[in-house]
């Protein structure tokens, strides 16, 4: 398995009354998120695309941790639905999935607006996020 480095999403700011510009965004303890994918996946920049525009939409700021899935011995050990897969603390964003046992060097398909896409859309990760805040319950 690969190591897994950190991305930060673009920092947003907004200008108080005074006239000091300060971040606008919210941190979120405790969560993770990450994104499991194998090296030459069409689909990877795609979904680190739609996690970015999540974050920004919720004005959170927390790591994306990218872990490469090398192997199916990695695959299975890291219970891998295929790539690219995106997980907030630990969950797959789609909550269909997260009973799933099809492990592999497979790639991953998301189910949006009624079509069939290789990465999850913003809103899709965006309810995971919601569900890691604790809204919504």
């Amino acid at each position: 398995m690969g190591f897994g480095f950190v991305e930060r999403p673009p920092c947003y700011f907004r200008q108080s009354r005074e006239g000091i510009v300060r971040p606008a965004q919210k941190v979120l303890s405790g969560v993770k998120v990450e994104i499991l994918y194998f090296e030459g996946c069409p689909h990877t920049d795609e979904a680190v695309m739609a996690v970015t525009k999540a974050l920004r939409e919720e004005r959170v700021d927390v790591d994306i941790v990218r872990v490469v899935v090398d192997d199916p011995d990695s695959a299975m050990r890291l219970r891998f639905l295929g790539s690219p897969s995106v997980r907030v603390n630990g969950l797959d964003i789609e909550q269909s999935a997260r009973e799933k046992c099809d492990f592999g060097m497979m790639c991953r398909v998301y189910e949006c607006a009624g079509k069939r896409r290789g990465a999850p859309s913003a809103a899709l990760v965006r309810r995971a996020i919601l569900e890691a805040r604790g809204v919504g319950r």
